[in-house]
Parts: structure tokens; C-alpha cells; sequence
């Protein structure tokens, strides 16, 4: 049955993304839903929107019950969740807030920050400092032009990837200029989109649908997905900023207000840790339990009405303003600020800045991958090992006994200092560049740790004891018999985690120690050993390679005899499945391109080898492209036959070591290539020339990235230098 569930899944993700920008009402209807979840990664926001759009706060059971005081109604149905952080996808269950009951008063609620127009001067201020780009007409102008910005910010950062997912989208016939245009485009006002509805500006009284036309090109799931992310990715770095404007500002203002009436903000009693507010790379979301900031309210356009009824003493989370469902209540409503209702706990919201381990964020499970959930999901959402809410409210009871307050505190900052001043963290930090689950490093953290202590300052000088111990975590505390300030080793590994993916954990000069001890030497761009492992393996086409290349290891040769005769046996050529000397027929076979070309008439043929063709000596290279050449001729005798010169490379590629050549030997193969054109009879195009500046090298402006690649503007010099040196038929 689970499997079964899994693959329903599975089948209605792929439906799910391919109808999102199926019309310009479902796709803003997603755009809404993706500001209101800015921090969830486009996968999780669309499995929400997709399968349970009314849900307004999500985490697992045991999170409500154990953080929330709140246990989960008998028969709900719990939102099922794709995680593939396992190897292989498996279903996994969260509930909405509508699903839950408050046990108390002590039951808290998530607290959603709203943007008001008394914050227009602060958040402007911060989105200026952020991203140079002036708020002097008004936030919304602001938010078009970062929106713009961020769109072409993207599109240099990943052109590469998306070229190569548009087959089968409408954007396939698009060159690669129009396919920037159409990303750009959709990208941005996608973004600007987000912004205006998580900020409360009413979108949709502003864009019309013809804004949105150059979505509809995004067709495909791994379209809609390229396009997803770049509007999930770059909304998230706007509002935030504009969280933390908005956050401080109601500090300020709170901390006015106490000081009126004589009040001191206190500090966080309970030992906890903040969660990450992304998950580790390649990570889809956090782990289990943790929580974000501003939960999913009831969308607009997507569900006839509210969640069922509530009984009397339930307590759906509303929405902000902003994230309105059908109700048109206006921006800068009567909605309680800081201090004055809409707390957690349904009292006045604590002046008192981000605490550890604070509730007030949007709730959620842990993430796993690339994963979709289409809408009409129709599995058992009821997991079976749910308690019965009795066995809950004993488990409430049990975590408020755990998690009475201490007289003792340690402030977040302090806890922080503690964990970077750790001797060990290099190995730490080495944890988090291998693929390991959380819960494997928490594990290695406390090995690391073990049991040990001593005396701690504070930065106001003065001091506390700070033990680790294997059965609890970090304990700070001042006097013998005093209740101690406890981190768990969960949360200090989830606190870790967040200061790695900030750049905050190690020292600027302990990073370059680490990239010194570690990485040396920078491996060819883009290639791991694991793809040297794959071409190794694989015979390219030669049959029988492997079985001689095995023989030579048999037959006692040295490694200079072997070196030679690798050398020649690679030098025969071959192919790879898995590589360009395959192409894919209309058919869904795939044969060498040599062999494919053989079902085509063409009245041109463009010839040209990249530069990882310099990898052989110049005996070898001219000999394999004239084979090429011959056999391209004796297929097309009457084509008309160009040889392109191998192009250029930037001054600063030329200076890394693992270059694979520089221009001077670039100038040798051409003229190589160039004489081999006058044997072959066939012409020859200097199409380096195009590219060459004063010094003979690919201008750095062309290929900031990696120095051989470079984006649309020369690709157009390229067809016009082709379009202007061929010859007269």
C-alpha cells in the first residue's frame, strides 16, 4: 500500500507542475502562496499550494505536542510530503494548524509579521543597502527594479542549466537569446508578484494578465521547476530583508513602549536553539520539528471558503495582511502590532529580539529533494503510529514539566561564541561538507565533544561553567546545586548547521586554512571523480577495450608500458552513451553522431572541437579530425564544408593550473586545423578572430565564470561572423 501511495504521488507531482502555468489565475494563485512560504524551497511551496492550499501553519504531531501544546483532532488528515533524503522517495506526514486543538492557555499559535506603511522608510532603507537600489520613488518601484535585477542575476548564474531543460517546453524553438528574454521576463514579474502579495500591495489590481504571457512557454515540469526556482530563490532574499526591517522596527518601538512603563524585555528561559532557516545544499528543507517563519494563510482564489468550522476554543491562525483569503480587508488595517495582541500565545507579543528556539515562525517538517504533489492527492493521509489524544496530553504534560523555565538563561549570542570557540571545530566543519544526515552528525558532534568542560566568559565579562556532557549537550551554569542552561547536541547540530550555510561558523582565516588543507588544487570545472569512475568503466564504444586494458595488469607490465599503451588504445576513438558521441533519434535509439549523420542531407556543414579537444598532442588531434573530416565528406559530397577555428580563452582561465591550454597553443592547433583545411580541400573559418582581444585572449567581460563559456551577446557575434565569411553558393 505504501509504495502504491508513493507512486500516486510521484505521478501526480509531474501533473501538478505542469499544470501550474497552465493560466495566468493558477500561476499568480501560486505566487501568493510562494510569498506567503518564502522560505520554503519552490518543491515544498508548490506541494502545499497543490495538494492543501488552505493550510495555514504545517509541522508533524509530535512537534505540536511537544512545542506547541497543541494535539492533533481525532480523524484528521494529515498533509502527505515526498522525502527523498533516504535514497529512495518515501511519504511522510505533517498537519495543519486546523487540525489541531489548544490543550490550554498555555497552547501557542505561530505570530506572522505584516508590513504596514509605517515601515515604508525602514524597509526601504534596508532593501537599499541591500541591493543598491533606490526606495526614493516608492517600495513598490523598489521591488520592480530588485525584481529585474535578481531575474538577470539568476539567468547568468544558471543559463547553463536551463538551456539545457527546455526541450519538449514551447521555449524549444527559441534561440538562446530568446530563451533569456522569456525567462527574464517571467522570472521578474513572477518575483514582483510575490513581493506585492506577501507585502499586502494587491497585485492583482497592478499586473494585468497580459504582464504574464511569457510564462506560458514554461510547459514542462523541469520548465516550470527552472522558472519555480529562480522566483522561490530570489523572493526569499528580498523578504527577509524586509522581516528583519520590519522586526526591528517593531523592537524599537516595543522596547519604547516598555520603557515607558518601566518594563525590561527578559531573555529566552528554556535552552533552545534556533533553527536553520534553510536546509544544508542539496537539501530540500530542515529537519524534523523545526520551524519557520510566516506560515501559508487561507489563498485567494483557491478554496470556496474557510477550513471547517472550529469549535468553540479552537483557534485558526488568521492570515496577514496581505495574504488575504476572499475578504478585502484593506493594507494597514486594524491589525495588532508588536506588544499590543497576536502573540503567540493569543497575549501581547514579546518585545524581546529573536529568541532561541521561538515559535513564533512558520512550522514545518523536514524536507528530501525534488518532489511534487499533485492537486486531488487521494491517499491515506492518517499515519498509523499517531497517539490517541489522551496519550498526547500526557505528552504535553510531560514536555511543560521538562521545559519549565530556568532562572538561568544564556543569551543566543553567547552560545554561539561558545560553539565557534570550539578546538575542534574544523573536524566539525568537515562534517557538513560530506553527505550525511542530520542525525549522523549530531551523533559525531557528541563523539567529538565527549565529556569535558571548564570555565566560560561572557562578553560582559563575567563568568559561567560550560560541561559537555554525551547524555544531554552543552550545560552552562554559574553555582553548584543552580538549575543549568541546557543545549541539546539536536540543537547545537542544528545551530551548526545554520552558521555553516551563513559563512559564520569558521574564522576568514580559518576558512582558508581549510581550503588550503583541503583543496589544494581545483578539480576540472564541473567534473568529480565519480565521472572519471563512470568513463573509465565504460568501453566508449570500442568493443572489447575493457578486456584488453585488463590484460595489460595481468601480464606484469610496468606503469610506463601500461601508460603507453592506454595512450594508444584511447587514441582509436569510440564513443559513449552517455556523452556527446551519441545522439537520440526521434525513435528513442541512440547511435554515434558519425552514424547519425548519415540520415541527414545537409547543404552546410559547421565543424568544430572544443577546447578539451587540446587534451591530445597535435599527432593525435590532427589525426582524429581528419577521420572526422573524411567521413563527414564521403557522407555529403556535396555539402558545403567549414572547419572552425577553436576559439579563444580569457587571460585569467590561462592562469589557473588545470587549465587545459592556453592561447598561444590554441594558435598551433589552429593553424593545424587551417592546413588540414588545404589538404581536405575544404574551407577553413577563422572564427577566433571574432572573439580575440588586443592581447589575443577572450575578453574577461565575456566569460567572468569559467574563462571558455560565454552568454548571448556572443553567441550573436558568432552568427554574424558565420552569416558574413561564408562563401557564395
Amino acid at each position: 500500500m505504501g509504495s502504491n501511495n508513493v507512486q500516486a504521488a510521484l505521478q501526480m507531482a509531474d501533473s501538478a507542475a505542469r499544470q501550474i502555468t497552465s493560466s495566468y489565475q493558477e500561476w499568480t494563485a501560486f505566487l501568493a502562496t510562494a510569498g506567503r512560504l518564502y522560505k520554503y524551497p519552490f518543491p515544498e511551496q508548490l506541494m502545499i499550494y497543490t495538494q492543501r492550499p488552505e493550510a495555514t501553519a504545517c509541522a508533524e504531531w509530535d512537534f505540536w505536542n511537544q512545542r506547541m501544546r497543541r494535539h492533533i483532532r481525532r480523524g484528521s488528515r494529515g498533509i502527505a510530503l515526498l522525502d527523498n533524503s533516504r535514497g529512495k522517495p518515501t511519504l511522510r506526514y505533517v498537519f495543519d494548524v486546523a487540525d489541531t486543538d489548544r490543550k490550554d492557555e498555555k497552547a501557542l499559535n505561530p505570530n506572522l509579521w505584516q508590513y504596514r506603511e509605517e515601515h515604508q522608510d525602514a524597509v526601504t532603507a534596508a532593501l537599499e543597502d541591500r541591493f543598491e537600489v533606490s526606495g526614493a520613488n516608492d517600495l513598490l518601484d523598489q521591488l520592480e527594479q530588485i525584481a529585474v535585477q535578481l531575474a538577470e542575476e539568476y539567468w547568468t548564474d544558471h543559463q547553463y542549466d536551463i538551456l539545457h531543460i527546455v526541450d519538449g517546453s514551447f521555449l524549444e524553438e527559441y534561440d538562446e537569446l530568446n530563451v533569456e528574454v522569456a525567462f527574464r521576463s517571467a522570472a521578474a514579474v513572477s518575483i514582483t508578484y510575490a513581493l506585492m502579495s506577501r507585502c499586502g500591495l494587491e497585485p492583482e489590481n497592478y499586473f494585468q494578465h497580459e504582464d504574464f504571457l511569457s510564462i506560458f512557454d514554461f510547459n514542462t515540469r523541469d520548465a516550470v521547476t527552472a522558472l519555480g526556482m529562480a522566483v522561490s530563490q530570489s523572493s526569499e532574499q528580498v523578504l527577509r530583508q524586509i522581516e528583519r526591517a520590519v522586526k526591528q522596527y517593531e523592537r524599537t518601538k516595543g522596547a519604547e513602549r516598555s520603557a515607558e512603563h518601566g518594563e525590561q524585555p527578559d531573555l529566552h528561559p528554556n535552552g533552545g536553539l534556533p533553527v536553520p532557516e534553510r536546509g544544508p545544499a542539496g537539501t530540500a528543507g530542515p529537519g524534523p520539528g523545526q520551524v519557520r517563519e510566516d506560515a501559508p494563510a487561507v489563498l485567494e482564489g483557491t478554496s470556496p471558503g474557510p477550513v471547517g468550522g472550529h469549535d468553540d476554543g479552537r483557534d485558526p491562525v488568521q492570515p496577514p495582511v496581505g495574504d488575504r483569503g476572499h475578504s478585502q480587508q484593506p493594507v494597514g488595517g486594524h491589525d495588532a502590532p508588536a506588544g499590543e495582541g497576536g502573540g503567540g500565545h493569543g497575549a501581547a507579543e514579546s518585545h524581546r529580539p529573536d529568541e532561541v528556539g521561538g515559535t513564533d515562525e512558520q512550522l514545518q517538517g523536514p524536507g528530501g529533494g525534488n518532489y511534487f504533489v499533485g492537486t486531488g492527492l487521494q491517499l491515506s493521509f492518517m499515519p498509523p503510529a499517531i497517539p490517541s489524544q489522551r496519550e498526547q496530553l500526557e505528552a504535553i504534560q510531560e514536555a511543560e514539566s521538562a521545559d519549565a523555565p530556568s532562572a538561568f538563561s544564556i543569551p543566543q549570542a553567547e552560545v554561539d561564541r561558545a560553539l565557534r570557540e570550539y578546538s575542534g571545530r574544523l573536524k566539525i566543519f568537515e562534517l557538513y561538507q560530506q553527505d550525511l544526515p542530520a542525525r549522523s552528525i549530531a551523533a559525531a558532534i557528541r563523539k567529538e565533544y565527549g565529556t569535558g568542560g571548564g570555565s566560560f566568559t561572557l562578553s560582559d565579562g563575567s563568568h559561567v561553567f560550560l560541561d559537555y556532557r554525551p547524555n544531554t549537550g552543552l550545560e552552562f551554569w554559574k553555582n553548584v546545586g543552580d538549575e543549568k542552561f541546557v543545549v541539546k547536541w539536536a540543537a547545537v547540530e542544528k545551530r551548526i548547521r545554520q552558521m555553516v550555510e551563513e559563512g559564520s561558523y569558521l574564522s576568514t582565516a580559518e576558512m582558508e586554512k581549510y581550503l588550503s588543507d583541503h583543496l589544494e588544487e581545483a578539480p576540472a570545472e564541473g567534473i568529480t571523480q565519480a565521472d572519471i569512475n563512470r568513463v573509465l568503466l565504460d568501453d566508449w564504444g570500442a568493443e572489447g577495450r575493457k578486456q584488453r586494458i585488463f590484460a595489460q595488469y595481468q601480464d606484469g607490465r610496468s606503469n610506463e608500458e601500461i601508460a603507453a599503451f592506454l595512450r594508444e588504445e584511447y587514441q582509436r576513438g569510440g564513443y559513449n552513451s552517455q556523452n556527446s558521441g551519441f545522439v537520440t533519434l526521434a525513435d528513442g535509439s541512440k547511435v554515434p553522431i558519425l552514424e547519425a549523420s548519415k540520415s541527414y542531407s545537409p547543404g552546410k556543414i559547421y565543424l568544430m572541437m572544443g577546447v578539451n579537444s587540446l587534451l591530445s598532442d597535435e599527432e593525435s588531434f590532427r589525426a582524429a579530425y581528419a577521420r572526422v573530416v573524411d567521413t563527414l565528406v564521403s557522407q555529403h559530397p556535396d555539402a558545403v564544408f567549414y572547419i572552425q577555428s577553436i576559439l579563444p580563452v580569457t587571460a585569467n582561465y590561462e592562469k589557473r593550473q588545470n587549465a587545459v591550454a592556453d592561447n598561444a597553443k590554441i594558435d598551433r592547433y589552429n593553424a593545424i586545423l587551417k592546413e588540414l583545411a588545404a589538404e581536405k580541400q575544404v574551407y577553413y573559418l577563422d572564427v577566433a578572430e571574432a572573439f580575440k582581444d588586443a592581447d589575443g585572449c577572450l575578453p574577461d567581460s565575456a566569460s567572468p565564470k569559467d574563462g571558455i563559456h560565454f552568454g548571448s551577446s556572443w553567441y550573436r557575434k558568432w552568427f554574424d561572423y558565420l552569416r558574413t565569411h561564408g562563401v557564395e553558393e
